[in-house]
C-alpha cells in the first residue's frame, strides 16, 4: 500500500510539472507574441515548435524514471516512466475538457477562483489518469519479469 501512495505522490509531482510548464509555454507565447519573420526557415520554426510542445513532458518523464530508480528495478523504471510519457498528452486532453466541471464550481467562490480551480483540477485528472496508467504498467512489467524468471 505504501508503495503504491508513494507512486501517486511522485506521478501527481510530475503531473503538477507537466502542466505547470504547458500553462507556462501559454502564457509565454499569448503574452510575449512571440513574432516570427517571414525570412526564417520553416524547419526552424518546426523545430522551435516541437522543442516547446515536448519539452514539460520530457522533462517530467526524466524526473519521474529518476525517482522511481530509488524505488524500482531501472527495466521496471524505464517501462512507468515510458508510460508516463506516451500517455501524458491524452491524459492532459481529457483533463482540459474535464477541469471546466472544477472550475465552474470554484467560480462560485469569486472571479479568480475559477482559474484556480481549473488548474487544480487539470493536475488532479491528470495526476490520477496518469497514475492508474503508471500501476498497470508497473504491475504488468512485474509479471512479465516474473515469467521471464522462470523460463
Amino acid at each position: 500500500m505504501r508503495d503504491k501512495f508513494w507512486l501517486f505522490i511522485v506521478v501527481g509531482e510530475a503531473a503538477l510539472m507537466t502542466t505547470t510548464g504547458y500553462i507556462a509555454l501559454v502564457l509565454g507565447v499569448l503574452g510575449f507574441k512571440i513574432v516570427t519573420t517571414l525570412g526564417e526557415p520553416q524547419i526552424l520554426k518546426a523545430a522551435i515548435g516541437f522543442l516547446l510542445v515536448f519539452l514539460p513532458t520530457g522533462f517530467a518523464t526524466w524526473w519521474i524514471f529518476r525517482k522511481l530508480q530509488a524505488r524500482h528495478t531501472r527495466r521496471e523504471a524505464r517501462a512507468v516512466a515510458t508510460a508516463f510519457g506516451a500517455f501524458t498528452p491524452v491524459s492532459l486532453g481529457i483533463a482540459m475538457v474535464l477541469s471546466e466541471i472544477t472550475g465552474g464550481y470554484a467560480a462560485f467562490l469569486g472571479r479568480p477562483f475559477g482559474l484556480v480551480g481549473a488548474f487544480v483540477g487539470v493536475v488532479v485528472m491528470t495526476a490520477i489518469l496518469n497514475f492508474l496508467v503508471c500501476l498497470f504498467t508497473l504491475s504488468m512489467t512485474r509479471r512479465i519479469v516474473k515469467l521471464e524468471s522462470t523460463h
